[in-house]
Protein backbone atom coordinates (compact mmCIF):
# COMPACT_ATOMS: atom_id res chain seq x y z
CA UNK A 1 0.00 0.00 0.00
CA UNK A 2 1.16 3.65 -0.37
CA UNK A 3 -1.07 4.21 2.74
CA UNK A 4 2.29 4.31 5.39
CA UNK A 5 0.64 1.14 6.64
CA UNK A 6 2.45 -1.36 8.21
CA UNK A 7 6.48 -1.30 7.44
CA UNK A 8 8.45 0.32 4.63
CA UNK A 9 9.00 -2.60 1.76
CA UNK A 10 12.36 -1.60 0.10
CA UNK A 11 11.68 -2.10 -3.87
CA UNK A 12 14.63 -2.38 -6.64
CA UNK A 13 14.02 1.32 -7.65
CA UNK A 14 14.80 2.51 -3.45
CA UNK A 15 18.20 1.18 -3.16
CA UNK A 16 20.54 3.80 -2.69
CA UNK A 17 17.68 6.21 -1.30
CA UNK A 18 16.41 6.88 2.37
CA UNK A 19 13.07 5.68 2.09
CA UNK A 20 10.00 4.17 -0.11
CA UNK A 21 6.66 5.13 -0.61
CA UNK A 22 5.42 1.69 -0.81
CA UNK A 23 4.52 -0.22 2.35
CA UNK A 24 3.47 -3.79 3.32
CA UNK A 25 0.95 -4.65 6.51
CA UNK A 26 0.87 -8.25 6.36
CA UNK A 27 2.61 -11.26 7.90
CA UNK A 28 6.39 -11.64 7.53
CA UNK A 29 9.53 -13.70 8.39
CA UNK A 30 12.32 -11.73 10.75
CA UNK A 31 14.86 -12.71 8.16
CA UNK A 32 13.65 -9.78 5.99
CA UNK A 33 13.83 -7.19 7.83
CA UNK A 34 16.23 -4.69 6.89
CA UNK A 35 17.71 -2.47 9.37
CA UNK A 36 19.67 1.36 9.08
CA UNK A 37 22.96 0.46 7.36
CA UNK A 38 22.20 -3.16 6.15
CA UNK A 39 24.04 -3.59 2.82
CA UNK A 40 21.55 -3.96 0.10
CA UNK A 41 22.26 -4.96 -3.81
CA UNK A 42 19.66 -4.02 -6.67
CA UNK A 43 19.57 -7.30 -8.47
CA UNK A 44 18.27 -5.32 -11.85
CA UNK A 45 19.71 -2.66 -14.33
CA UNK A 46 23.11 -1.24 -12.49
CA UNK A 47 23.66 -4.02 -10.14
CA UNK A 48 24.61 -1.48 -7.18
CA UNK A 49 25.36 -2.36 -3.71
CA UNK A 50 24.37 0.50 -0.89
CA UNK A 51 23.76 0.84 2.74
CA UNK A 52 19.96 1.29 3.69
CA UNK A 53 19.81 5.04 5.02
CA UNK A 54 15.69 4.57 5.90
CA UNK A 55 13.76 3.74 8.78
CA UNK A 56 13.74 -0.67 9.74
CA UNK A 57 12.01 -2.21 6.49
CA UNK A 58 11.02 -5.43 4.71
CA UNK A 59 13.26 -6.60 1.61
CA UNK A 60 10.94 -6.96 -1.85
CA UNK A 61 11.82 -9.03 -4.27
CA UNK A 62 14.89 -8.26 -6.59
CA UNK A 63 16.39 -6.73 -3.87
CA UNK A 64 19.33 -8.46 -1.63
CA UNK A 65 20.53 -8.43 1.46
CA UNK A 66 24.50 -9.03 1.72
CA UNK A 67 25.47 -9.54 5.65
CA UNK A 68 29.01 -10.07 7.30
CA UNK A 69 28.29 -12.93 9.69
CA UNK A 70 31.14 -12.46 11.88
CA UNK A 71 32.72 -8.84 11.87
CA UNK A 72 36.19 -10.20 13.90
CA UNK A 73 37.06 -11.62 10.82
CA UNK A 74 35.76 -9.53 7.68
CA UNK A 75 35.06 -5.76 7.80
CA UNK A 76 31.62 -4.70 6.73
CA UNK A 77 32.63 -1.57 5.41
CA UNK A 78 35.81 -3.20 3.36
CA UNK A 79 32.65 -5.63 2.01
CA UNK A 80 31.02 -2.44 0.37
CA UNK A 81 34.01 -1.14 -1.10
CA UNK A 82 34.78 -4.71 -2.39
CA UNK A 83 31.94 -5.81 -3.93
CA UNK A 84 31.04 -3.11 -6.42
CA UNK A 85 34.15 -3.12 -8.38
CA UNK A 86 33.04 -6.76 -8.74
CA UNK A 87 29.42 -5.94 -9.85
CA UNK A 88 30.23 -3.59 -12.06
CA UNK A 89 32.36 -6.04 -14.12
CA UNK A 90 29.34 -8.24 -13.96
CA UNK A 91 27.36 -5.78 -15.17
CA UNK A 92 29.60 -5.40 -18.10
CA UNK A 93 29.27 -8.84 -19.54
CA UNK A 94 25.57 -9.25 -18.72
CA UNK A 95 23.43 -9.85 -21.77
CA UNK A 96 20.01 -8.66 -22.01
CA UNK A 97 17.28 -7.64 -24.27
CA UNK A 98 15.49 -5.17 -21.82
CA UNK A 99 16.83 -4.86 -18.15
CA UNK A 100 19.70 -6.60 -16.82
CA UNK A 101 19.27 -9.48 -14.27
CA UNK A 102 21.75 -10.73 -11.21
CA UNK A 103 21.69 -13.91 -9.68
CA UNK A 104 21.80 -14.48 -6.20
CA UNK A 105 24.39 -17.23 -6.82
CA UNK A 106 26.76 -14.72 -9.21
CA UNK A 107 26.76 -12.47 -5.71
CA UNK A 108 27.51 -15.57 -3.58
CA UNK A 109 30.45 -16.81 -5.99
CA UNK A 110 32.45 -13.38 -6.72
CA UNK A 111 35.77 -14.12 -5.54
CA UNK A 112 36.79 -11.21 -3.02
CA UNK A 113 39.84 -10.41 -2.05
CA UNK A 114 40.89 -11.81 1.86
CA UNK A 115 43.37 -9.25 3.86
CA UNK A 116 43.72 -9.39 7.43
CA UNK A 117 41.27 -7.55 9.33
CA UNK A 118 43.77 -4.91 10.22
CA UNK A 119 44.27 -4.43 6.95
CA UNK A 120 40.92 -3.98 5.64
CA UNK A 121 40.52 -1.48 8.46
CA UNK A 122 43.65 0.31 7.00
CA UNK A 123 42.19 0.42 3.68
CA UNK A 124 38.60 1.30 4.65
CA UNK A 125 39.77 4.41 6.35
CA UNK A 126 42.18 5.38 3.44
CA UNK A 127 38.87 4.87 1.38
CA UNK A 128 37.15 6.54 3.51
CA UNK A 129 39.74 9.52 3.54
CA UNK A 130 39.91 9.97 -0.06
CA UNK A 131 36.31 9.69 -1.01
CA UNK A 132 35.76 12.17 1.88
CA UNK A 133 37.40 14.64 -0.84
CA UNK A 134 35.55 13.73 -3.38
CA UNK A 135 32.39 13.84 -2.44
CA UNK A 136 33.46 16.89 -1.37
CA UNK A 137 33.74 17.96 -5.10
CA UNK A 138 31.18 16.00 -6.44
CA UNK A 139 28.81 18.13 -4.25
CA UNK A 140 30.35 21.30 -5.32
CA UNK A 141 29.71 20.35 -8.59
CA UNK A 142 26.26 19.33 -8.68
CA UNK A 143 25.49 22.56 -6.67
CA UNK A 144 27.02 24.36 -9.57
CA UNK A 145 24.79 22.44 -11.90
CA UNK A 146 21.62 23.30 -10.07
CA UNK A 147 22.96 27.04 -10.32
CA UNK A 148 23.62 26.87 -13.92
CA UNK A 149 20.11 25.57 -13.97
CA UNK A 150 18.45 28.03 -12.03
CA UNK A 151 20.57 31.12 -14.39
CA UNK A 152 18.78 29.43 -17.49
CA UNK A 153 15.56 29.99 -16.25
CA UNK A 154 16.47 32.97 -15.15
CA UNK A 155 17.40 34.22 -18.42
CA UNK A 156 14.85 33.10 -20.42
CA UNK A 157 12.40 34.73 -17.74
CA UNK A 158 13.83 37.94 -18.34
CA UNK A 159 14.17 37.39 -22.17
CA UNK A 160 10.31 37.39 -22.41
CA UNK A 161 9.40 40.17 -19.77
CA UNK A 162 11.82 42.40 -21.95
CA UNK A 163 14.56 42.54 -19.48
CA UNK A 164 17.06 40.88 -21.03
CA UNK A 165 18.33 43.15 -24.09
CA UNK A 166 18.43 46.60 -23.79
CA UNK A 167 17.18 49.38 -25.01
CA UNK A 168 13.65 48.17 -25.98
CA UNK A 169 10.97 50.16 -25.53
CA UNK A 170 11.22 51.96 -22.00
CA UNK A 171 6.94 52.23 -21.90
CA UNK A 172 5.12 49.11 -20.24
CA UNK A 173 1.60 47.50 -20.55
CA UNK A 174 -0.11 46.68 -17.54
CA UNK A 175 1.46 43.39 -17.48
CA UNK A 176 4.84 44.49 -17.69
CA UNK A 177 5.58 43.96 -20.86
CA UNK A 178 6.91 46.33 -23.38
CA UNK A 179 4.31 48.57 -25.43
CA UNK A 180 5.50 47.27 -28.57
CA UNK A 181 5.50 43.66 -28.36
CA UNK A 182 2.12 41.85 -28.73
CA UNK A 183 0.78 38.70 -27.09
CA UNK A 184 -0.43 36.39 -30.68
CA UNK A 185 -1.94 33.22 -30.11
CA UNK A 186 0.91 29.86 -31.15
CA UNK A 187 -2.22 28.51 -33.48
CA UNK A 188 -1.79 32.33 -35.06
CA UNK A 189 1.60 31.44 -35.66
CA UNK A 190 1.72 29.00 -37.95
CA UNK A 191 0.05 25.32 -38.23
CA UNK A 192 -0.06 21.77 -36.42
CA UNK A 193 1.56 19.71 -38.42
CA UNK A 194 -0.81 16.18 -38.13
CA UNK A 195 -1.29 13.34 -40.40
CA UNK A 196 0.87 10.41 -40.69
CA UNK A 197 3.48 8.91 -43.44
CA UNK A 198 4.10 5.44 -45.01
CA UNK A 199 7.49 4.78 -44.05
CA UNK A 200 9.44 3.52 -47.26
CA UNK A 201 11.90 -0.05 -45.87
CA UNK A 202 15.47 0.77 -47.09
CA UNK A 203 14.85 4.82 -46.60
CA UNK A 204 17.13 6.43 -44.02
CA UNK A 205 14.92 8.80 -41.28
CA UNK A 206 15.92 11.17 -38.79
CA UNK A 207 13.63 10.61 -36.20
CA UNK A 208 12.89 13.04 -33.69
CA UNK A 209 11.97 10.91 -30.47
CA UNK A 210 11.87 11.49 -27.20
CA UNK A 211 14.19 9.34 -25.87
CA UNK A 212 16.56 10.91 -28.26
CA UNK A 213 16.00 14.60 -26.68
CA UNK A 214 18.95 14.61 -24.29
CA UNK A 215 21.71 14.09 -27.16
CA UNK A 216 20.10 16.82 -28.95
CA UNK A 217 20.40 14.28 -32.02
CA UNK A 218 17.36 12.74 -33.62
CA UNK A 219 17.78 8.96 -34.08
CA UNK A 220 18.75 7.77 -37.27
CA UNK A 221 16.38 5.03 -38.37
CA UNK A 222 15.41 2.85 -41.46
CA UNK A 223 11.80 2.97 -42.25
CA UNK A 224 11.59 -0.76 -41.84
CA UNK A 225 11.65 -0.25 -38.46
CA UNK A 226 9.31 1.98 -38.05
CA UNK A 227 6.42 0.49 -36.20
CA UNK A 228 3.66 3.44 -35.35
CA UNK A 229 3.14 6.22 -37.22
CA UNK A 230 5.26 9.20 -37.26
CA UNK A 231 4.60 12.63 -39.24
CA UNK A 232 7.21 13.87 -41.36
CA UNK A 233 8.65 17.71 -40.47
CA UNK A 234 10.48 20.10 -42.00
CA UNK A 235 13.88 22.54 -41.16
CA UNK A 236 12.64 25.50 -38.46
CA UNK A 237 10.05 23.27 -37.30
CA UNK A 238 9.43 23.44 -33.46
CA UNK A 239 8.56 20.01 -31.47
CA UNK A 240 6.36 20.50 -28.25
CA UNK A 241 6.43 16.86 -25.92
CA UNK A 242 2.92 17.32 -24.37
CA UNK A 243 3.39 13.67 -22.49
CA UNK A 244 3.96 13.31 -19.24
CA UNK A 245 6.85 13.09 -17.91
CA UNK A 246 8.30 14.32 -20.23
CA UNK A 247 6.52 17.67 -21.05
CA UNK A 248 8.29 20.92 -22.30
CA UNK A 249 11.25 19.16 -24.45
CA UNK A 250 11.46 21.22 -27.19
CA UNK A 251 13.29 20.70 -30.66
CA UNK A 252 13.76 22.92 -33.59
CA UNK A 253 14.11 20.86 -36.37
CA UNK A 254 17.46 21.19 -38.38
CA UNK A 255 18.91 19.08 -41.34
CA UNK A 256 22.20 18.87 -41.77
CA UNK A 257 22.04 15.33 -43.12
CA UNK A 258 20.14 15.60 -46.22
CA UNK A 259 17.54 12.14 -45.05
CA UNK A 260 13.99 12.73 -44.27
CA UNK A 261 13.01 14.41 -40.89
CA UNK A 262 10.34 12.34 -38.47
CA UNK A 263 8.47 13.20 -35.45
CA UNK A 264 7.17 10.85 -33.08
CA UNK A 265 3.44 11.57 -32.31
CA UNK A 266 4.51 12.53 -28.66
CA UNK A 267 5.29 15.54 -29.80
CA UNK A 268 2.78 19.08 -31.24
CA UNK A 269 4.17 20.10 -34.60
CA UNK A 270 4.03 23.61 -35.15
CA UNK A 271 4.75 25.06 -38.29
CA UNK A 272 5.64 28.78 -38.35
CA UNK A 273 4.31 30.54 -41.48
CA UNK A 274 7.61 33.28 -40.72
CA UNK A 275 10.39 30.54 -39.94
CA UNK A 276 12.73 33.65 -38.74
CA UNK A 277 10.61 33.53 -35.16
CA UNK A 278 11.43 29.73 -35.01
CA UNK A 279 14.31 30.22 -32.70
CA UNK A 280 12.05 33.19 -30.59
CA UNK A 281 9.10 30.72 -30.40
CA UNK A 282 11.33 27.62 -29.36
CA UNK A 283 12.89 29.47 -26.42
CA UNK A 284 9.44 31.16 -25.53
CA UNK A 285 8.36 27.39 -25.32
CA UNK A 286 11.07 26.41 -23.36
CA UNK A 287 10.81 28.73 -20.64
CA UNK A 288 9.63 29.11 -17.19
CA UNK A 289 6.19 30.83 -18.13
CA UNK A 290 5.40 28.41 -20.52
CA UNK A 291 6.85 25.34 -18.89
CA UNK A 292 4.72 26.51 -15.48
CA UNK A 293 1.01 26.65 -17.91
CA UNK A 294 2.47 23.59 -19.56
CA UNK A 295 2.61 21.71 -16.23
CA UNK A 296 -0.60 22.55 -14.85
CA UNK A 297 -2.18 21.65 -18.16
CA UNK A 298 -1.50 18.33 -18.13
CA UNK A 299 -3.86 17.23 -15.23
CA UNK A 300 -2.40 19.10 -12.60
CA UNK A 301 1.45 17.48 -13.75
CA UNK A 302 0.47 13.90 -12.52
CA UNK A 303 0.07 10.79 -14.36
CA UNK A 304 2.75 8.65 -16.39
CA UNK A 305 1.23 8.80 -19.30
CA UNK A 306 -1.28 11.83 -19.61
CA UNK A 307 -1.20 14.09 -22.58
CA UNK A 308 -1.38 17.56 -23.20
CA UNK A 309 -4.15 18.59 -25.63
CA UNK A 310 -3.40 20.64 -28.77
CA UNK A 311 -6.19 22.77 -28.49
CA UNK A 312 -4.85 24.58 -25.40
CA UNK A 313 -1.41 24.40 -26.63
CA UNK A 314 -2.73 26.26 -29.87
CA UNK A 315 -4.84 28.75 -27.55
CA UNK A 316 -2.08 29.78 -25.53
CA UNK A 317 -0.24 33.35 -26.15
CA UNK A 318 3.20 33.75 -26.82
CA UNK A 319 4.42 37.47 -26.13
CA UNK A 320 6.23 38.63 -29.56
CA UNK A 321 8.30 41.42 -29.68
CA UNK A 322 9.19 43.61 -33.21
CA UNK A 323 11.44 41.50 -35.61
CA UNK A 324 14.59 43.97 -34.66
CA UNK A 325 14.30 42.93 -31.08
CA UNK A 326 13.80 39.12 -31.28
CA UNK A 327 16.52 39.09 -33.18
CA UNK A 328 18.61 40.40 -30.46
CA UNK A 329 16.94 38.49 -27.84
CA UNK A 330 17.44 35.34 -29.40
CA UNK A 331 21.42 35.82 -30.03
CA UNK A 332 21.82 37.25 -26.13
CA UNK A 333 19.95 34.28 -25.12
CA UNK A 334 22.29 31.96 -27.22
CA UNK A 335 25.23 33.81 -26.22
CA UNK A 336 24.66 33.52 -22.62
CA UNK A 337 23.87 29.87 -23.00
CA UNK A 338 26.77 29.11 -24.92
CA UNK A 339 28.98 30.22 -21.72
CA UNK A 340 26.57 27.81 -19.65
CA UNK A 341 27.05 25.17 -21.76
CA UNK A 342 30.66 25.37 -21.63
CA UNK A 343 30.57 25.65 -17.86
CA UNK A 344 28.16 22.72 -17.58
CA UNK A 345 30.45 20.97 -20.13
CA UNK A 346 33.21 21.46 -17.30
CA UNK A 347 31.33 20.44 -14.48
CA UNK A 348 30.34 17.30 -16.37
CA UNK A 349 33.91 16.68 -16.57
CA UNK A 350 34.94 17.30 -13.13
CA UNK A 351 31.99 14.19 -12.25
CA UNK A 352 33.37 12.52 -14.67
CA UNK A 353 37.11 12.84 -13.12
CA UNK A 354 35.85 11.75 -9.74
CA UNK A 355 34.11 9.01 -11.03
CA UNK A 356 37.64 8.21 -12.38
CA UNK A 357 39.10 8.94 -9.08
CA UNK A 358 36.78 6.39 -7.01
CA UNK A 359 37.47 3.87 -9.55
CA UNK A 360 41.26 4.42 -9.25
CA UNK A 361 41.29 4.29 -5.49
CA UNK A 362 39.29 0.91 -5.29
CA UNK A 363 41.86 -0.86 -8.02
CA UNK A 364 44.37 0.33 -5.59
CA UNK A 365 42.59 -1.41 -2.89
CA UNK A 366 41.79 -4.36 -4.19
CA UNK A 367 45.77 -4.98 -5.35
CA UNK A 368 46.95 -4.34 -2.21
CA UNK A 369 48.49 -1.23 -3.31
CA UNK A 370 46.44 1.52 -1.80
CA UNK A 371 48.17 1.09 1.94
CA UNK A 372 51.57 -1.25 3.09
CA UNK A 373 51.84 -4.06 4.30
CA UNK A 374 52.47 -4.78 8.01
CA UNK A 375 54.44 -8.06 8.94
CA UNK A 376 52.98 -8.58 11.87
CA UNK A 377 49.54 -8.99 10.32
CA UNK A 378 47.35 -12.21 10.97
CA UNK A 379 48.17 -14.52 7.55
CA UNK A 380 45.53 -14.84 5.16
CA UNK A 381 45.94 -18.52 5.40
CA UNK A 382 44.98 -18.44 9.42
CA UNK A 383 42.23 -16.14 8.50
CA UNK A 384 40.82 -18.79 6.05
CA UNK A 385 40.90 -21.70 8.85
CA UNK A 386 39.02 -19.43 10.94
CA UNK A 387 36.25 -18.59 8.54
CA UNK A 388 36.24 -22.34 8.00
CA UNK A 389 35.99 -22.67 11.45
CA UNK A 390 32.94 -20.93 11.17
CA UNK A 391 31.20 -22.97 8.83
CA UNK A 392 29.07 -24.99 11.18
CA UNK A 393 28.21 -22.26 13.02
CA UNK A 394 26.36 -20.68 9.62
CA UNK A 395 24.56 -23.88 9.03
CA UNK A 396 22.67 -24.04 12.21
CA UNK A 397 21.74 -21.15 12.23
CA UNK A 398 18.30 -22.00 10.14
CA UNK A 399 15.59 -22.75 12.16
CA UNK A 400 13.68 -25.97 11.36
CA UNK A 401 10.27 -25.10 8.99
Amino acid sequence: NSDGKGLPLIRIRDVGKAETRTYYSGDYEEKFIINPGDLLIGMDGDFRISRWQGTQALLNQRVCKLEVIDRTLYNDSFLEYVVQPYLDEVNKFTSAVTVKHLSSRTVAELPIPLPSLAEQTRIVDVIEEHFSRIDAAESAAQTALVRLDTLRRAILTAAFSGHLVKPLNPHRTPDGLPEDWQWIAIGDLGNEVKGQITPQPGVDYDLYSVPAFPTGIPEKIDGFDIKSGKREVEPYDVLLCKINPRINRVWMVTNYSGRKQISSTEYFVLRLFDTRQASYVKWYLSSPQFRDWMGLSVEGGTGSHTRAKSGPIREQSVPIAPSEDYIQIVSAIEEHFSRIDAAEASLERCLQRCNAMRRSVLAAALSGQLVEQNPSDEPASVLLERIAAEQPKRHTRRKPA
